[in-house]
């Protein structure tokens, strides 16, 4: 589920050029759209994640499911930019409740000494299913005849990967990790940690980067006609598929 929601939501720069003209979207309003897809995730993730821990995860995914399809087909039918914009900005906070639920399933069906390679492999399985989308974006609005017909296709995959989630998706109880409330310290506890700071300042430094290239390069590189519209994915998508190797060959 992670990993075909995340191609679908890193997907949006690609979209931006198509959806400027249709909507009379100024630069601006292009880059706060884009925008939107770092922006919520950093204001949001910790709050939320604070807030949700204590809930089942398996009903956090499903509840996240549940909202998501339906912004996904209200951001295909969006008849102006502040209607587009409020409907992503719901999309993605919605969405931070599947990472409030991850860490506890991983726990929960995993020992401890395998969770790195989880999160390893679900890293490349992320990065894969990015790069796989951003890749054929072009092709597939193409194909399909617009943005707004690929997020009715998008909302209509989330809509089944919340009946699959809802048959298939289970916890494990019987591994004794529970949902619990954070204590009142845990987060200063955790922001007192110098490594952590020094990794997020990295991070940060290479998201600044990568947000700004993948919101407006395509609109400015169609705009200046030196690209088209297919091609921009297709050097888009291999950027994903790079991130994807450097984190393979980071953890050999």
């Amino acid at each position: 589920i992670d990993a075909a929601i995340m191609g679908i939501t890193f997907s949006l720069g690609l979209m931006l050029p198509l959806m400027s003209d249709d909507l009379d979207m100024t630069l601006g309003q292009v880059s706060w759209l884009g925008t939107v897809n770092w922006e919520i995730s950093a204001f949001l993730s910790i709050p939320i994640a604070l807030r949700l821990s204590r809930y089942s995860p398996k009903a956090l995914i499903t509840i996240s499911c549940l909202g998501e399809a339906p912004l996904l087909f209200a951001q295909g039918l969006a008849p102006s930019y502040w209607v587009l914009l409020i409907c992503r900005i719901a999309y993605m906070a919605i969405g931070l409740a599947r990472f409030a639920a991850r860490p506890t399933l991983i726990q929960q069906w995993f020992p401890k000494e395998k969770i790195p390679l989880v999160n390893g492999i679900l890293t490349v399985g992320m990065g894969l299913a990015s790069g796989a989308v951003v890749f054929f974006m072009g092709n597939l609005m193409q194909a399909l005849g617009g943005w707004r017909n690929t997020f009715y296709l998008f909302g209509t995959i989330s809509a089944i990967l919340l009946v699959v989630w809802a048959v298939l998706g289970r916890e494990n109880p019987a591994s004794g990790v529970k949902e619990q409330p954070q204590e009142p310290g845990a987060l200063r506890a955790i922001l007192r940690n110098k490594t952590l700071w020094l990794l997020g300042i990295g991070v940060t430094g290479d998201m600044l980067c990568f947000g700004a290239m993948e919101t407006l390069w395509p609109t400015h590189a169609v705009r200046e006609g030196f690209i088209s519209l297919e091609q921009a994915s297709f050097c888009e998508g291999l950027s994903y598929f790079g991130f994807t190797a450097g984190s393979v060959l980071g953890g050999l």
